[in-house]
């Protein structure tokens, strides 16, 4: 999994990680209001 992340440039690799801590953060919001 990490030689997987690694073939990507930074930037990408910044974009990927915002985007998991979103869908992370999301669904625990989610969890709590529904």
């Amino acid at each position: 999994m990490i030689e997987f992340i690694q073939q990507y440039s930074p930037i990408t690799q910044a974009l990927m990680a915002t985007l998991f801590t979103w869908g992370v953060t999301a669904a625990g919001a989610a969890l709590v209001f529904f």
